[in-house]
């Protein structure tokens, strides 16, 4: 019995070896020379590759990437005609019924701004951006606020600020036969090239328009 047993335990002990290499899905190796060996599934080559995976998100993009800066930018006169008295939001109305999302400009949007405008025609309000009380020192012009602005948009005895089509700026009545356009503002996205921005710092020259 004793002997018996001292036989088939190497068996039995190699089989199980088999079956467990079978479960975790290796293939095995053994030796039969002899005494069985013993079953390394370690060393035993791995299976097929699986299928690739789902494709991960992009990447941040390289220096040649277009640069995306946002400004307000006079874009034009509106196209109908306002009394400065109308109130703010008259003004406002005449400007986005023009150019959607625009409004009234003030004269340092309108001086700042630098895309190249269509013709213009007649005058137009602009909003003073005063840095003084009574002295607007964007155009350069001296007067109380009221006269400057129809006193809130709403005083038709009042003054108001207007540009004409060569950019000069001038004091006009608010008085509703007295109407005139608004001059309009948007903000507008402006791109450029950075690898080429990156060329002209690496040369030291200045990239023209």
């Amino acid at each position: 019995m004793i002997a018996y047993h001292s036989q088939f335990t190497p068996i039995f002990k190699t089989t199980v070896s088999l079956m467990l290499c079978v479960f975790l899905g290796v293939p095995a190796t053994t030796s039969f020379a002899g005494e069985p060996g013993d079953v390394d599934c370690h060393e035993c080559p791995g299976g097929s590759a699986g299928p690739p995976g789902a494709e991960g998100p992009p990447g941040l993009r390289g220096r040649d990437a277009q640069c995306c800066d946002s400004s307000v930018q006079f874009i034009g006169f509106s196209q109908s005609k306002v009394g400065g008295a109308q109130g703010i939001v008259t003004l406002t109305q005449a400007c986005d019924a023009t150019y959607p999302s625009s409004r009234i400009c003030s004269t340092e949007e309108i001086v700042s701004s630098t895309i190249p405008l269509n013709p213009l025609s007649g005058s137009a309000w602009v909003r003073p951006a005063q840095v003084r009380p009574g002295y607007e020192t964007t155009v350069g012009l001296y007067s109380t606020v009221e006269a400057m602005t129809c006193e809130g948009w709403s005083n038709i005895n009042e003054r108001g600020l207007t540009m004409n089509a060569m950019g000069q700026f001038k004091f006009h009545s608010c008085f509703p036969s007295n109407k005139v356009y608004v001059a309009c503002c948007k903000t507008v996205k402006t791109c450029s090239d950075t690898s080429a921005h990156l060329a002209t710092e690496q040369n030291g020259t200045k990239k023209e328009p």
